[in-house]
């Protein structure tokens, strides 16, 4: 399944830059340069196993082709890699938690310089932990799902502040379920044209 999805979004992205180079009716001032925006942030998380909040960072690109936004405005295709390691529980000295997601983004282009936003995503999650004194079983990984809020603020050109909640749901992890949750605050780059993002 998630090699037919990889083949059919790559397959997507390639007839969309193809599309582009080839098509060049609209005068290249009033193009977008690249239909990209990156994005870096720091992550305040609390892993669902432990207690308290754990640290660490969050990376994530969105890719806005033209056969996606010319049918519903806001949307875009999002890819986010998240590393929460810094700041560890004393009850779980070890643990770790990385994911790298896929999914959709969809942003609401209301106002000029602020728009809310929301996301949905699914992916590959790892953990690393220890119980006690079992050492032989100190690692997992498993398919996550992910849904996001937030927003972001535009503070230059083509520069926003960008800040979001994330709720994970990593199923039937130690004969439940874990629900990793938490804040990201960030700053992102649109490749855009500024006059182009709302």
């Amino acid at each position: 399944m998630f090699r037919k999805a990889l083949i059919f979004l790559l397959s997507s992205c390639l007839l969309e830059f193809s599309v582009q180079s080839v098509a060049q009716v609209v005068p290249s001032a009033k193009q977008d340069v690249l239909p990209f925006e990156i994005g870096g942030g720091l992550s305040a998380f609390n892993p669902d196993l432990g207690s308290g909040y754990m640290l660490g960072y969050t990376m994530w690109g969105d890719y806005s082709p033209a056969f996606l936004t010319s049918r519903v405005h806001g949307l875009a295709i999002e890819a986010q890699i998240k590393d929460i390691t810094f700041n560890r529980s004393s009850s779980q000295p070890n643990v770790t938690e990385k994911s790298f997601l896929g999914g959709a983004n969809y942003a609401w282009h209301r106002y000029r310089n602020f728009y809310p936003m929301a996301s949905a995503k699914i992916g590959y999650g790892t953990i690393d932990f220890l119980f006690g004194n079992n050492y032989a079983y100190t690692h997992d990984s498993r398919v996550i799902y992910s849904s996001s809020g937030g927003g972001q603020y535009r503070l230059w050109e083509n520069v926003w502040a960008h800040a979001d909640y994330e709720y994970q749901y990593w199923p039937q992890l130690f004969s439940t379920n874990l629900h990793p949750r938490g804040l990201t605050f960030g700053l992102a780059y649109d490749f855009r044209l500024p006059q182009r993002r709302y």
